[in-house]
């Protein structure tokens, strides 16, 4: 067990590596403010992308459990598979045809309108959410660390050729293109060597699981309401301040993103479980765990945030002058991730636990907030209020989503007691 989960910790470990030596050396080569360009185009891919291309590792994860004792593994799975895929092309065709429409409204220039055409392209192959869910469920965690070691270590080569051939900007958006295209090929790869192990059957969905349909969409549709955080930032920012702070803040997720991969990997190990924990009726004793690991990284991560604020002092000369300058900015930044990532349980509990539907209202309720005051934030206190913002709402859907848990831990203590 816990080999695994070190297999992909280490995995987790390289790829962050290899993510920043790939930011590192794309800055280099084409500059910050092409790269703000890149980055501010693939915000709107997407947006688009989010709200029409569904992806299934949430619902496999949630009902494999309950279906593969009633037989209806393979069926379950071509009916996913057939959803991301589905929902893939109509991605692509709803981003082509409102193309003009987004080019006028927002006025774009030549540079980000062809981005957007080539950065829409990875949309074709982002369907790999059940082979996700597949590999989570069976603990084909081995695996995962092969195929995200071998993505990045190919991007970063990509990457490296394109800094010493001076490519431009154009080229560095076909490797965004090509990440998902790399990590398609070797999810179909994998799946066919190992579906015989999984007592999988190819087979045209013959029936439709209406229940499946509806948890799918509910959860997609609540990820979709939280895109104001996570792809309409950019695009407010560069809406109220120069464009080159769209840069730094990508920076700065790129550097949160070394605590979101191993974060991501809990979620990957652990999803499954917590699955079937809560469907065996453990949700008390699975609340209690996730509760002290959001006090106990708080602390830890606090004191580790401390200790690099104080020697970034020290140690100045070997710190980049990008990070010292925007010491303050970043510092805040790892408080957010610091925050969201000591959480990481929760949402995963609160869907598979049937409270999807009040995930969606207190996604549409917050970010609704959100909206409505991202623009004065940045406006009067720059990044650094947009990322307070930030934590504020973090830390009010924790508190919301806590008491809904709780009300669903005293329903089955009252409900057990009357059996």
């Amino acid at each position: 067990m816990y080999k695994q989960l070190l297999s992909l910790l280490s995995s987790s470990a390289l790829v962050s590596i290899c993510s920043l030596l790939s930011l590192s050396l794309t800055i280099k080569a084409i500059g910050l403010e092409d790269y703000s360009y890149l980055m501010l185009s693939f915000s709107y891919v997407c947006i688009i992308s989010s709200v029409f291309n569904i992806q299934s590792f949430d619902a496999l994860i949630k009902f494999m459990p309950s279906y593969e004792i009633k037989g209806f593994r393979s069926s379950l799975i071509n009916q996913l598979f057939t959803t991301d895929l589905i929902t893939a092309l109509f991605t692509v065709i709803i981003g082509i045809s409102i193309y003009r429409v987004l080019f006028e409204y927002f006025s774009w220039n030549n540079k980000t309108g062809e981005l957007y055409l080539i950065l829409l392209l990875q949309g074709l192959f982002n369907i790999t959410g059940t082979f996700d869910g597949v590999y989570r469920y069976y603990k084909y965690f081995s695996w995962i660390s092969i195929r995200n070691t071998i993505c990045s270590g190919i991007i970063l080569l990509l990457n490296f050729y394109g800094y010493q051939t001076n490519r431009s900007i154009y080229y560095f958006a076909y490797i965004m293109v090509s990440t998902s295209i790399i990590r398609l090929i070797f999810d179909i790869t994998y799946f066919f060597i190992i579906k015989e192990k999984i007592s999988y059957k190819f087979d045209f969905p013959k029936s439709i699981y209406k229940k499946v349909i509806k948890f799918n969409l509910i959860t997609n549709i609540t990820k979709q309401i939280d895109l104001p955080v996570k792809q309409f930032t950019p695009i407010i920012i560069a809406s109220n301040i120069p464009i080159e702070n769209v840069g730094i803040y990508k920076l700065l997720e790129k550097l949160g993103a070394i605590v979101g991969v191993v974060i991501s990997i809990l979620i990957q190990y652990f999803g499954s479980e917590i699955s079937k924990l809560i469907h065996s009726g453990k949700l008390q004793t699975i609340m209690h765990i996730g509760n002290k690991f959001t006090y106990l990284f708080i602390i830890n991560s606090s004191l580790l945030i401390i200790t690099f604020y104080i020697l970034s002092f020290f140690f100045e000369k070997y710190i980049p002058s990008v990070i010292l300058n925007n010491l303050n900015l970043i510092t805040i930044y790892l408080i957010y991730i610091a925050i969201t990532s000591s959480m990481f349980y929760q949402h995963t509990v609160f869907i598979y636990s049937g409270l999807e539907k009040n995930a969606l209202i207190i996604a549409l309720i917050t970010n609704s907030l959100y909206i409505l005051l991202i623009g004065l934030a940045c406006s009067k206190y720059g990044l650094i209020g947009v990322i307070a913002l930030q934590i504020i709402q973090a830390i009010t859907i924790f508190i919301i989503k806590n008491f809904y848990i709780k009300m669903v831990i005293s329903k089955n203590e009252t409900t057990s007691n009357i059996t």
